[in-house]
């Protein structure tokens, strides 16, 4: 009964009829037709009928009732089926008369032939359709010309044969060379016989299917089915023949499965790696194979008789013995995965487990196949695991852009409190109490100019100026200010590695990093302790990569921060560069601080891990790209004395009408003529109403109609000389690319001073 459940599970379909009624059908040829296998049982004769097309009925059911009754039909034909919802498929039916319950019946066993009838059908519509067909069906399509003696073939017939064109000499093939390749000697005769009647056939629409042996170009021996059909010229002579191959090996191989005995069956079940049991309805062992029992080192013929409870430990026996309990109540197959211990060793399997049944369809007992999905239940655990990263990572984008767009929108409001406080202050005497709440005002935005930069850096779009420097030289320049940082009580040691080349970023970022770190850092110790800062180089390759998501593979520098503090827990670290975030009291930070240094690694195209655990301190690892250019002479300090405006006209242009009218009023107070526009194209009226020269345009970067350098180039017609100065709350691709300023570009952030707007001018003009 246990061998039955395995035909039952078998791919093809079986069925037993017996005065016109379904007395067997297995689970394959049941679910291919949208039925149970009960339903099929309970149908009366007329309605087994019905599961025939209507075109195949007759010549099914009589060749069927022909065998009954001892006549030679045919025992093989193929047929069309409809399903439960009326889809058709066709199907190759093999009969034999067995002996049920002591009376005549016919067994079928039937393969599912739709995809080749369908490859079929196509062939008759054309000989290059037929090729396209071939390829997407992955039928192995060929031509014979008998005037050239070649075979033609595509590439899926080299690939049947498990070869190619090119490894045999090219996609034409002489009969004896096809031969020799990869016909099977001993059925060698069989196809020169189905080749000559194809040639001496007087039937222009001849065709024929036939299966033959084949050896494969690795040496293995297999099954084709060969459909082919005939051309012939107008004296009715055979000039080509054409057709398709299909491997059948698994299919005659399933066909000799099912003809083996019960020992055949035995032989297979104890040389495949599953482990195989059964059991009867108390969930008591009836046999295994060999497999199952040297898992739990006995011999197979010591396991009858013996339960789960002899073998694994309580817990897991009840949990086998409530699957066994459902399974034989249900009568439904179920996967089920579970953890299993043989010999003390804990893994994964899956296990197939369904009810073995008697003819009458009464349940007996169960079967169950398993196998070790150990790997694959680790690689669902390491893909969460990416997965997590994934999404941390696209919180941390979304975050970023968010926080770009606040920081826009304040910084256009900060450049009007800014500027106009400082007009205001500069109309009020020092002594003037005003004086002091003025002042009060301008350091609030000033501060606030502040966390919007930090907001900026975060989401990258920050304004920055790369150079080329040595890490080990600007982290030791650095070292004196951050000791200052960090207070006498907190040792700060520092570590230089060998660093074997440069990096290319603004130094001004490198020291937010470092000043942002240590700070954190003291933060985090109480009294006394030690911040220890240290460089290197790392080479990250793609297995790093595949279990951290945000890195890719290269040769980095290596800077890192670590402490001795207090730490942080799993929780804390997923959210610490999140802007606003922060662990400290009301009052002591922003929050700002790490997600100022996220954003500055990203900018940078650099990576940064986290290593923390409480009470343990924390690391912080920077690995920035390694530079393969020289090292950049330091900048010459630029003089940034105000110089007063000789009269030249600035056109400014900005759709933030209390921006514009601001810096109008600046530009004013330095003896520049202005004339101001709210949008593009009304920058253009004027500029061509304008009869005098027009020596610089200080424009909003983004503006409806057009931005800010196609209005540039616009003007530049009309004012082949005029010089240009950007503004923006952000830096925007149409000026620069990851924040880094197109060369030659004038630009200047908002919020600005007067100070900074008036000798930005100055510089622009003078370039």
């Amino acid at each position: 009964m246990k061998y039955r459940s395995l035909v039952d599970l078998s791919l093809l379909g079986i069925i037993i009829v017996q005065d016109g009624c379904i007395r067997y059908a297995n689970r394959m040829i049941a679910e291919k037709g949208g039925y149970s296998t009960d339903e099929l049982m309970t149908l009366s004769p007329a309605e087994v009928v019905q599961l025939i097309h209507p075109e195949d009925r007759e010549i099914v059911w009589n060749r069927m009732l022909s065998r009954l009754s001892g006549k030679q039909e045919p025992a093989r034909n193929e047929c069309r089926l409809l399903a439960k919802d009326g889809t058709v498929y066709w199907v190759d039916v093999h009969t034999n008369i067995i002996e049920y319950s002591g009376r005549p019946a016919v067994q079928m066993c039937i393969v599912d032939i739709t995809e080749r009838k369908l490859a079929e059908e196509a062939l008759r519509h054309s000989e290059a359709q037929l090729s396209n067909a071939m390829n997407i069906a992955k039928l192995g399509y060929w031509e014979y010309d008998v005037v050239e003696n070649m075979f033609n073939f595509n590439d899926h017939f080299y690939a049947i044969f498990r070869t190619s064109a090119e490894k045999v000499g090219g996609y034409k093939l002489s009969p004896d060379r096809y031969a020799e390749l990869f016909l099977h000697p001993d059925d060698m005769p069989i196809v020169a016989d189905e080749v000559k009647k194809a040639l001496e056939t007087t039937d222009p629409h001849y065709s024929r299917q036939f299966e033959h042996r084949i050896i494969y170009a690795d040496g293995q021996a297999g099954y084709i089915s060969v459909r082919f059909f005939v051309v012939k010229d107008n004296q009715g002579r055979t000039i080509k023949t054409y057709g398709a191959n299909q491997d059948i090996t698994e299919r005659k191989q399933r066909e000799e499965a099912l003809r083996e005995s019960e020992s055949k069956y035995r032989t297979l079940v104890e040389n495949i790696p599953q482990r195989i049991f059964t059991k009867d309805k108390d969930s008591v062992y009836l046999s295994c194979n060999e497999n199952f029992a040297r898992d739990i080192a006995i011999t197979p013929d010591q396991l009858a008789g013996k339960t789960d409870y002899d073998f694994f430990p309580r817990k897991l026996a009840d949990k086998y013995r409530a699957d066994d309990s459902r399974i034989l109540e249900t009568g439904q197959t179920e996967a089920i995965e579970e953890k299993y211990s043989p010999a003390g060793q804990e893994i994964w399997i899956q296990t197939i487990k369904t009810p073995i049944r008697q003819e009458d369809g009464r349940i007996v007992g169960l079967l169950g196949v398993f196998w070790d999905i150990t790997a694959r239940k680790r690689a669902e655990v390491e893909r969460e695991k990416l997965q997590a990263q994934l999404n941390q990572a696209q919180k941390m984008e979304a975050v970023g852009r968010l926080a770009g767009g606040v920081a826009h929108d304040y910084n256009n409001i900060l450049s009007v409190i800014i500027g106009y406080s400082e007009l205001a202050m500069d109309k009020v005497l020092a002594e003037d109490p005003l004086r002091k709440d003025l002042n009060e005002i301008h350091s609030a935005a000033n501060r606030s100019k502040d966390i919007t930069r930090q907001l900026l850096a975060f989401a990258r779009k920050g304004t920055i100026a790369p150079e080329v420097m040595d890490l080990n030289s600007t982290v030791k320049n650095m070292l004196n200010i951050l000791r200052k940082l960090i207070g006498e009580d907190i040792d700060l040691v520092w570590h230089p590695g060998k660093v074997p080349g440069p990096v290319l970023m603004d130094p001004s970022q490198l020291d937010q990093i470092l000043v942002n770190l240590c700070i954190n850092a003291r933060d985090a110790i109480t009294d006394i302790g030690r911040i220890t800062i240290e460089t290197g180089t790392a080479t990250i390759d793609a297995d790093y990569c595949a279990e951290h998501a945000e890195f890719i593979p290269g040769e980095f520098v290596l800077l890192g921060v670590s402490d001795d503090g207090c730490g942080m827990d799993r929780d804390t670290v997923e959210h610490i560069f999140e802007p606003f975030f922060t662990t400290k009291g009301v009052g002591k930070g922003t929050g700002l601080g790490l997600s100022t240094v996220y954003g500055i690694i990203k900018q940078n195209n650099g990576f940064i891990n986290v290593y923390s655990e409480p009470n343990r301190g924390t690391t912080f690892r920077i690995y920035l790209p390694r530079h393969s250019g020289d090292i950049s002479e330091k900048p010459r300090t630029i003089d940034e004395q105000i110089v007063n405006g000789g009269g030249e006209t600035v056109l400014v242009v900005e759709d933030e009408i209390a921006i514009l009218k601001l810096t109008g009023r600046i530009l004013s107070r330095y003896s520049y003529n202005v004339l101001l526009a709210q949008s593009p194209s009304e920058a253009l009226k004027v500029a061509q109403a304008h009869s005098g020269k027009i020596s610089l345009l200080i424009t909003d970067v983004v503006m409806p109609e057009m931005n800010g350098r196609e209005l540039a180039n616009r003007l530049k017609i009309l004012y082949p000389e005029i010089k240009c100065l950007f503004m923006s709350g952000y830096t925007a691709n149409v000026i620069a690319h990851r924040g880094v300023l197109d060369e030659g570009i004038a630009f200047i952030q908002k919020p600005f001073s007067t100070k900074d707007l008036a000798v930005k001018v100055r510089e622009a003009l003078e370039k």
